[in-house]
C-alpha cells in the first residue's frame, strides 16, 4: 500500500503487511525468521545478531498463531510528520480489527511514535 502525494503524483510512504488469518505453516514460519545474508560492505556479526533478534522474537511472541504483522512502513524523508505514515498504520489497523487479530509491529526510534499513537485512539 503507498501514499501518493497530490500535487507531484510521487510516492511518499509505503507499506507492506500480511495477514495470516489461520496458523502458519512450517514454511510461512521459515519465510518469516529468515534473514538475507550480510552483503560485503557489513559486519556480518553484527548483521547476523540484529536479523537474529527479529527472527527470535517472531518465533517467541507469534509462533504459529494467527495475526497481522505490519513488515515494513517507510516515509520519504521529505514528507515526515505530515501524516502519511500515519495514514498507513490506521489502514493496517483497520485490516487488523476487521479480521480481529491481534497486530505485531517492529519499529525503528522514528516509527515507535505511531506505535505509542495507537495507544491513545
Amino acid at each position: 500500500m503507498s501514499v501518493i502525494d497530490n500535487a507531484t503524483n510521487k510516492v511518499v510512504a509505503c507499506g507492506h503487511w500480511d495477514i495470516f488469518p489461520d496458523q502458519r505453516t512450517p514454511e510461512q514460519m521459515e519465510d518469516l525468521t529468515s534473514f538475507p545474508p550480510a552483503p560485503a560492505s557489513a559486519n556480518a556479526d553484527a548483521w547476523s545478531d540484529f536479523f537474529e533478534n527479529f527472527a527470535e522474537r517472531r518465533r517467541t511472541i507469534l509462533g504459529t498463531k494467527p495475526a497481522a504483522i505490519l513488515c515494513t512502513l517507510t516515509t520519504h524523508p521529505a514528507h515526515h510528520r505530515r501524516g502519511a505514515g500515519a495514514m498507513l498504520m490506521e489502514q493496517f489497523l483497520k485490516n487488523v480489527d476487521d479480521a480481529g487479530l491481534e497486530a505485531y509491529l517492529e519499529a525503528s526510534e522514528m516509527g515507535k511514535p505511531l506505535q505509542i499513537w495507537r495507544h491513545w485512539c
